[in-house]
């Protein structure tokens, strides 16, 4: 299993809070990302399991895109400096889609999540019964838990609506893990449509958020 260790502590909210309505806002996607100062903060022994950053070097080799990144063989049994694959990111990100902002390609990345775990062992049990938004959700957090180590939970708010709490998640949160969110259920059916889900945060400082999930 993969090892981490947590940020130095910040404005850590408290989870008995419950943002208003008014505190959620979409992502401002077109903003600047001080990507290199949000590396420097992850401590050097992070992890991160290296299938990810495989995926990233699958799509790369795809798109033909030129492999000078740090490492170009990943195996999907180790683990790597999260450090290292939060600079792939950036790197793929740019080399993708060089005309978008940067944040609009990690939330791409996250989208991608739901399909990658699906194809690992245990990515096949986690969302057999992943069928509908709920437990899609479940399944999400249970593989947060189970594969990142991170605290990630949620809460039905309605038939159509959940908070998805997001607790010292360490790399992009508001921009790769709403993608991992809106991928979960974008990968949901009813009614012969796929869901499509909308996503708006409220951050207590760059690790820690409450995600407000309507479909």
């Amino acid at each position: 299993m993969d090892s981490r260790t947590k940020p130095p502590r910040q404005r850590t909210m408290s989870m008995d809070f419950e943002p208003l309505e008014s505190h959620f806002s979409v992502p401002l996607w077109d903003a600047p990302l001080a990507h290199e100062a949000l590396i420097a903060r992850v401590p050097e022994t992070a992890m991160i399991r290296a299938r990810f950053s495989a995926d990233l070097i699958d799509l790369l080799k795809a798109a033909g895109k030129p492999l000078d990144a740090e490492r170009v063989r990943y195996h999907g049994f180790e683990t790597v400096s999260l450090r290292e694959h939060m600079r792939l990111m950036v790197y793929a990100a740019r080399l993708l889609w060089p005309n978008d902002p940067l944040r609009i390609g990690l939330r791409r990345f996250g989208r991608g999540v739901r399909s990658s775990v699906e194809n690992t062992t245990y990515g096949k049990v986690a969302f057999a019964g992943a069928v509908d938004a709920e437990s899609s959700l479940r399944a999400m957090c249970d593989t947060y838990r189970a594969m990142l180590r991170y605290n990630v939970t949620f809460s039905m708010v309605s038939a159509r609506e959940a908070h998805v709490a997001m607790r010292d998640v360490l790399y992009y949160c508001d921009s790769c893990h709403v993608g991992v969110v809106e991928g979960m259920l974008a990968a949901v059916t009813a009614g012969g449509v796929n869901l499509a889900p909308r996503v708006s945060v409220w951050m207590s400082d760059d690790c820690n958020g409450v995600f407000r999930v309507r479909w």
